[in-house]
């Protein structure tokens, strides 16, 4: 059987720890608790905010440590739930110790205003994207969707995205993947 390989984040202290998606989770649903009811999230928007949301900053921070980062995205625009198209308000408890950075790129790319179901322009894709285009070291893949994975000594060494609007096929070579859309196993 073949052993699962758990991508893993290094605290301030240089400790390395097992990332766990469900800490991210935990702060949307503590401040979507603290709204109106007729503005809480439910836990299907509570994941997708977090799963997007986690990539666009994951691949901020790899790219701020030095790393090449490939963002794909499926859709037009980067947010997910928290952009024009879904319009789910972006939460969380941001810069509480003991990690009282948490939460800075978060602040970075999320729109000024909250709010769910308000006008496209309250979301601010363009903050997002031009976030994203400030970093060097991110290619920006949107309207890609992965459709395959190669693995070589048990490990993913790529991946084959296809355009959702041109087909166009485009591999991706990597010493390391990070799947924050939700749906890896």
């Amino acid at each position: 059987m073949e052993k699962t390989r758990q991508m893993k984040i290094i605290k301030r202290s240089g400790e390395e720890k097992a990332f766990d998606i469900t800490k991210i989770e935990n702060a949307i649903r503590k401040a979507s608790q603290a709204v109106d009811y007729k503005d809480a999230l439910s836990e299907g928007r509570i994941k997708l905010i977090a799963e997007e949301v986690a990539g666009v900053c994951a691949a901020i921070s790899a790219a701020r440590l030095g790393l090449k980062v490939a963002l794909v995205g499926d859709r037009p625009v980067l947010g997910g739930a928290n952009s024009s198209e879904v319009r789910v308000h972006l939460g969380g408890r941001l810069h509480l110790g003991p990690y009282p950075r948490l939460g800075d790129v978060v602040e970075e790319i999320g729109p000024a205003k909250g709010g769910n179901a308000m006008s496209a322009e309250t979301y601010e894709d363009s903050r997002k994207l031009a976030a994203v285009r400030a970093e060097e070291n991110i290619s920006l893949f949107l309207n890609t969707r992965i459709v395959a994975a190669a693995t070589a000594h048990g490990a993913i060494a790529s991946v084959t995205g296809r355009g959702t609007v041109d087909g166009r096929r485009t591999r991706f070579e990597a010493p390391l993947f990070a799947d924050c859309t939700g749906d890896g196993a």
